[in-house]
């Protein structure tokens, strides 16, 4: 169009800005690009308009599901206008006289919009409420403000979503639970006689949702997430419909369920308090940026999601169902899958010296399906080594509960294990410091067990009594609290209350490697009796070992499950000199419990 103006090219290219790439066709394009490519825009002449607009009706014919964009200046109407009505669903007229169309033009810009088919009854969205909406929303603007129509083609072209028009709905958090009746299992820690243990407070979690789920985790309805796989709405009373609609719940709550109730509470309050100070402003409105619509598309990744949750019924071979190990690797097969279509080929790699780093648009690296992998996770629990092994001494305790060397080893492993310590660390622990915090610990919001070490430590200088706190019971139903409480009561029954925790029969502080032979065998015995939990190729005397294995293997858990780095760092002590400045602060010893208390929501 040789009157286009800049303009008028920005203000078009603005509806479609969050949607795709548009094409500005030429005349010999009408015969080839404009056949093919979707959201097409065409500028004939109008001298030449009916022409165009012919190829237009075939292009619509050869692909229904494509998006054209028609421009012609009023002049010569006879020609196409009948011709124009017919193939497209919206017709509207751009004024001489506005922001991208001025008075210089003289006279009105026509502008056809071609919507695609649509794959369920009424197929096409002439005359549905979608385009009617749009149509009165046009044709309602004056002169001089036209300018908004841009705001309300482009809201019309980022919405894409069918016939449905934008819900305004909300859901309460509590009103928001699972449909599936406990078909899926919700991990939860049990004692010895297999009675829960768990706080009776968390005996809804991943049941229902919580006030302020959404400002922490990306959030879609199930009846949104059912139309962006289906198309359609679902079938009440359909088996298939109703069974989807129960597993997109699922993904949802687990997803939800990654963050701990504190983080959406503290986010929630400061959201309020924030919305409150900027209403008082007047700027309330745009204080934060739009949560929807999204595109009529999975771009959450919910049907991966589906599909996992669907497997993780599957009966698995060394428990009741499929572990979340077996589950995950659906993950991978569809990344993989992805990354070798056109669209994951468009991937922008940046690169330096031998180092890659691949920025995708795969929805199974998106932020919702992070948090689905996490919440899952969270939910099933999984059958670790660790776990494996207080089983294993589960037994033998219960065989003979008298003696001190059960109790002391399961000690030493899950002190090493959920405090991350060396293994020459572990024999530092004080009977008498451990005794000192035990009734706190018990009573604390969040139980936990304070394991205070004694002697020299690697980077601090002199003996020094160092506190390290530990869940009472954690995700996997590891229980540190009860094992080291049963070695106190069997130590205070003989009438030791000080000294080393892990002491010989003469009072002497046990080594480390006084465990060694013992761990290795037990290890070898889970290699045997689980190969899926350590592989059979696996040389455990090489591979394992008391001094590294349960820091290396807790870090990596920490990692795995997002506990920040700055908690990691300080439970390790991995620090660097230029952190501490010219002097460390001093902390009394309540100064210091209450310090390494604050460790225990991660």
């Amino acid at each position: 169009m040789d009157r286009q103006t800049t303009e008028l090219r920005e203000w078009v290219e603005s509806w479609f800005k969050e949607v795709e790439p548009v094409h500005w066709l030429t005349p010999e394009e009408w015969f080839t690009k404009g056949q093919i490519e979707d959201f097409c825009i065409w500028t004939p002449p109008p001298a030449a308009a009916d022409a165009a607009i012919e190829q237009l009706a075939k292009a619509t014919h050869k692909r229904p599901h494509r998006t054209h964009l028609v421009l012609i200046p009023r002049l010569m109407t006879a020609r196409w206008r009948k011709l124009l009505h017919k193939v497209c669903n919206i017709v509207f007229v751009v004024p001489s006289g506005t922001s991208v169309w001025t008075d210089s033009q003289y006279e009105p810009l026509l502008i056809g919009l071609h919507l695609p088919l649509i794959r369920y009854a009424p197929w096409k969205l002439r005359g549905t409420r979608l385009v009617v909406e749009l149509e009165r929303e046009l044709y309602g603007l004056p002169t001089d403000a036209f300018g908004r129509s841009g705001f309300i083609l482009r809201k019309f072209f980022c919405y894409k979503r069918g016939d449905w028009t934008e819900c305004r709905q909300a859901w309460c958090g509590k009103c928001y639970k699972a449909l599936d009746n406990g078909e899926f299992p919700v991990s939860k820690p049990v004692d010895e006689d297999g009675v829960e243990v768990g706080d009776p407070a968390d005996d809804q979690r991943y049941l229902q949702a919580r006030n302020g789920d959404n400002l922490v985790t990306p959030f879609q309805c199930d009846l949104y997430h059912f139309r962006n796989l289906m198309q359609h709405d679902p079938v009440e009373g359909l088996p298939q419909d109703m069974h989807l609609l129960k597993l997109i719940r699922r993904a949802n709550l687990d997803a939800l369920w990654s963050r701990e109730l504190g983080t959406v509470r503290g986010t929630l309050s400061m959201c309020q308090q924030g919305g409150r100070i900027a209403a008082s402003l007047g700027f309330k409105d745009r204080l934060f940026w739009p949560m929807g619509p999204h595109p009529l598309k999975d771009t959450f990744g919910i049907g991966v999601a589906i599909v996992m949750l669907q497997q993780s019924l599957a009966p698995g071979k060394y428990d009741k169902t499929l572990q979340f190990a077996s589950v995950r690797k659906f993950r991978s097969a569809f990344s993989n899958v992805y990354h070798v279509t056109p669209e994951g080929q468009e991937a922008t790699v940046m690169a330096k010296d031998l180092r890659k780093m691949t920025v995708t648009k795969c929805p199974t690296y998106g932020e919702f399906f992070e948090r689905f992998m996490r919440g899952m996770h969270k939910r099933m629990g999984e059958i670790t080594r660790m776990m494996e092994l207080q089983r294993m001494l589960e037994g033998e305790w219960l065989e003979n509960n008298d003696g001190l060397h059960t109790p002391m080893e399961a000690s030493f492993y899950l002190a090493a294990y959920c405090c991350a310590l060396r293994g020459e660390e572990v024999p530092l622990a004080d009977l008498h410091g451990t005794i000192k915090y035990w009734e706190a610990g018990g009573t604390s919001e969040h139980p936990h067990v304070v394991i205070p070490l004694l002697g020299r430590f690697k980077g601090e200088t002199g003996e020094s009594y160092h506190l390290l706190c530990s869940v009472a019971v954690t995700d996997h139903g590891l229980e540190p609290r009860k094992w080291i409480g049963r070695l106190i009561h069997l130590l205070q029954i003989r009438g030791v209350t000080n000294g080393p925790l892990f002491r010989g029969s003469e009072g002497q502080r046990l080594k480390a490697n006084h465990f060694e032979t013992n761990f290795i065998s037990r290890l070898e015995y889970i290699q045997e009796l689980r190969p899926d939990l350590i592989a059979p190729s696996v040389d455990v005397e090489e591979e394992y070992g008391i001094s590294r294995s349960f820091r290396r293997g807790a870090t990596s858990e920490a990692v795995n499950n997002g506990v920040p780095p700055d908690v990691i760092d300080a439970n390790n002590r991995w620090r660097k000199m230029n952190q501490a400045g010219a002097s460390r602060p001093t902390l009394n010893m309540r100064e210091h419990y209450t310090d390494v208390r604050l460790t225990l929501k991660h």
